[in-house]
């Protein structure tokens, strides 16, 4: 009897893993990255039964992690946890790529998602966003904003913001990384920034700075008092993202049953539960859909980079 492809599909299925699962992190260690992959890993390891190892690949902004996973066997023992600088902003910014995140990737769920902050140093006669984009109007040209680096993610989140807001009189500073950027805001060197709420809550918990606004859609119901950036800039939306991406042409049955396993490892109370202390929320999608989803994410920021000629330096 012939066993066509979705039969042999589901057969390597059942018989999928019989051998450890690398889980690629394209970012540094101890970064938030890294720290939810670990999470995953621990639980996925119960549901496949097999060893789900993070392995860390940090190097050019998560090119060559992300390089690593689109180029090795599309078996299922490969997978990375990507953000929404490896397959969003990257593929956005770069006109060359040893990659291409829509071809070359099978999206397997979406993971967790956290909006971006926006905080500004306390001495700022600001406590709205509208108060701010009010001060820099009569303040041009004297107004820093600061990011983790030329064309990352917190980069682009603030374009955004300049964009539509209106006010392109405001000067970017670069730092290289979060934690620098954080300490020039916090010393005054820059007086905004747009960093995930993940990473800001340290200095806005500790009086370091002022939390404006965040920007998700609505509200979260766990600080239901800080507005959203779209109660004033209409259509203003930014999630920082992450979510599990195989090499293209994986098979559709094990992709199935990543989807599922790693659904049931998320949703685990304690690990909501880590995931929310840190600012994160379990957000979970289909293969097909977040597959739709990265694509719009590319289209995204591929129209904010033409449009304010953003170029990596």
């Amino acid at each position: 009897m012939l066993i066509g492809f979705s039969g042999i599909s589901g057969l390597y299925a059942e018989n999928y893993p019989i051998k450890p699962v690398r889980l690629i992190v394209a970012q540094a260690a101890g970064s938030s990255t890294d720290l939810i992959a670990r999470l995953i890993a621990a639980q996925l390891t119960r549901e496949l039964t097999h060893p789900v190892i993070v392995d860390i690949r940090p190097g050019a902004g998560g090119l060559l992690g992300t390089e690593l996973v689109a180029k090795s066997p599309a078996d299922g023992y490969t997978l990375q946890l990507a953000t929404i600088a490896t397959h969003g902003v990257i593929p956005a910014l770069y006109k060359k790529l040893p990659f291409d995140v829509i071809n070359d990737f099978s999206g397997v769920t979406l993971a967790a998602v956290t909006p971006n902050a926006l905080i500004v140093h306390p001495s700022l006669p600001v406590k709205s966003v509208s108060a701010l984009i009010d001060f820099a109007k009569k303040h041009p040209n004297e107004i820093n904003f600061g990011s983790s680096g030329t064309g990352g993610a917190q980069h682009m989140a603030a374009e955004l913001f300049v964009s539509l807001s209106g006010q392109r009189a405001m000067t970017h500073i670069a730092y290289k990384g979060t934690t620098p950027a954080l300490t020039g805001l916090v010393s005054g060197e820059v007086q905004w920034m747009l960093p995930s709420l993940s990473s800001a809550m340290g200095s806005v918990t500790a009086r370091k700075v002022r939390l404006l606004a965040i920007s998700s859609v609505k509200r979260d119901a766990t600080m239901p008092e800080v507005p959203v950036i779209a109660e004033t800039i209409k259509g203003f939306e930014v999630e920082s993202w992450w979510g599990v991406v195989a090499p293209k042409s994986i098979p559709n049955a094990v992709t199935d049953l990543l989807n599922s396993s790693i659904g049931k490892a998320l949703m685990l109370p304690d690990t909501v539960s880590k995931l929310a202390s840190d600012g994160l929320r379990v957000k979970l999608m289909n293969p097909e859909k977040f597959d739709e989803f990265i694509k719009k994410e590319v289209t995204k920021w591929s129209q904010l980079v033409r449009d304010n000629k953003i170029v990596q330096q």
